[in-house]
């Protein structure tokens, strides 16, 4: 089983700060803001593409409520979202969050992120999934599965759990919350007893 660096910090479920040796995983937070803001602005064309959340007019002020709402989440423990961070430069480099999801059928996770647009390319979304799975499943006992799900005309998005062993369940139909929607989405899940496995 990969080795888990987790560290607990805060009384949330998850922990305020995961990292593996390239990358530092921070809970959303308004001390973050200049940094976070700034990455946001400067990816702004592509996450409006994809992400609900960019698609109100962002400004100084409308971001930090957004922070300081996601913020609350994570420590009411209904979701919880991170700023990813560069471990050798200290510059943020995107986001990204975990989704806890109740059904009749399961309990599961469903993962989502989002890299600076010049720092594409670099492994980022695909280092933070990892991260994010193995932490899903460490402090999440009753959780049977994480999930991710995209678009399918995100082609990019889509190459991150098929790299870290995800299995695609099929496509599903999705609302159009972004410019990039086409109304059907894809699913790709981890299970807990193909994770332990190793």
């Amino acid at each position: 089983m990969a080795e888990r660096r987790c560290q607990t910090i805060s009384v949330a479920r998850l922990p305020d700060v995961l990292s593996n040796d390239e990358l530092e995983l921070r809970s959303i937070s308004l001390t973050d803001f200049d940094a976070a803001f700034g990455a946001v602005k400067e990816s702004l064309p592509e996450v409006r593409r994809w992400l609900w959340w960019a698609q109100v007019p962002l400004d100084e002020g409308s971001y930090g409520e957004f922070i300081r709402h996601q913020s609350q989440n994570f420590a009411d423990d209904t979701e919880w979202r991170y700023f990813i961070f560069d471990r050798s430069s200290g510059h943020l480099v995107g986001g990204c969050s975990v989704e806890l999801i109740t059904s009749s059928e399961s309990t599961r996770t469903n993962l989502g992120y989002w890299v600076r647009t010049t720092c594409t390319g670099r492994g980022i979304a695909t280092q933070t999934a990892k991260i994010l799975t193995e932490c899903a499943f460490e402090y999440l006992p009753e959780i049977t599965l994480v999930e991710i799900g995209m678009d399918v005309a995100n082609v990019a998005s889509a190459r991150v759990p098929e790299k870290l062993g995800f299995s695609l369940v099929g496509e599903f139909d999705k609302s159009l919350r972004a410019p990039g929607h086409t109304g059907r989405g894809l699913n790709w899940v981890m299970r807990r007893v193909d994770w332990e496995r190793g």
